[in-house]
């Protein structure tokens, strides 16, 4: 029992749910180590007080960023306010620059609608999963080898995996359901536990979704192709191998 509790602490998530339940078993009931039914209080206790004040932090960082849009606004109509306000004795002969001038701009920023120097456009970094049509560090629209049916062939793609996959997308911080497991945050999936298996085999047209919905996941080739026996009898062929994180709902909690 003493090592199932152990087990059950060290793959809670995320880590600092787990570091906050591992100091109270540590220090203020360590008779929990061996009762994995007061563990399972300690957790949804901890879990608890934890979603409130995240829900605090959403709150209050929701308002600051209000706070900040704001600002730049009060600032312009200021400024407004005062360039319409300003009094003083006129030039003969001096036209007003600004909107009053045929729409002229002056070099000191006016209101006027004349040219202004083009900023230097800044290229975005490639997206994480390369090129949809060749996998290249860089985006479709500047891919050297796709023609414009290649570039509207590839976007057709990848809407059609992530359609697929939507029906399967988790909602951050929803819990998976019984005989589901959430894959990298982003995707349900089926699965059988306690098959006795030391090796879990998990489709392709997964990580094709995961890589759709913009999931950084490194894949390696096996040295060798290897034929493995499923449950059932099926036959499972790998050629490629992979690491993933897994968030299952057990009866101690995620």
């Amino acid at each position: 029992m003493k090592l199932r509790c152990t087990v059950l602490i060290d793959n809670l998530e995320p880590k600092m749910l787990r570091d906050d339940v591992r100091r109270h078993v540590k220090y203020e009931c360590r008779e929990t180590k061996r009762n994995d039914f007061t563990l399972f209080g300690i957790i949804k206790e901890k879990a608890r007080v934890q979603h409130k004040y995240h829900v605090l932090a959403q709150e209050q960082k929701v308002k600051s960023n209000y706070s900040k849009k704001e600002k730049p606004t009060d600032r312009s109509n200021s400024n407004l306010g005062s360039s319409n306000g300003k009094s003083g004795p006129k030039t003969a002969g001096a036209k007003p620059v600004g909107a009053h001038n045929g729409g002229a701009s002056s070099s000191s920023g006016g209101f006027g609608s004349g040219p202004r120097p083009n900023k230097a456009r800044q290229d975005a970094s490639p997206p994480k999963t390369g090129c949809w049509h060749c996998q290249g560090p860089h985006w479709l629209r500047d891919c050297p080898a796709a023609t414009n049916e290649d570039k509207t062939r590839a976007v057709e793609k990848m809407k059609e995996i992530r359609e697929a996959a939507r029906g399967r997308v988790k909602r951050i911080g929803e819990a998976p359901a019984p005989g589901e497991v959430l894959v990298n945050n982003l995707l349900t999936i089926s699965y059988l536990a306690d098959t006795g298996s030391d090796e879990t085999y998990i489709p392709r047209q997964y990580l094709d979704e995961l890589e759709g919905l913009g999931a950084t996941v490194k894949v390696l080739a096996l040295p060798s192709v290897e034929v493995k026996n499923a449950a059932g009898g099926n036959k499972v062929v790998c050629r490629e191998a992979v690491t993933l994180d897994l968030l299952l709902q057990t009866a101690a909690g995620q």
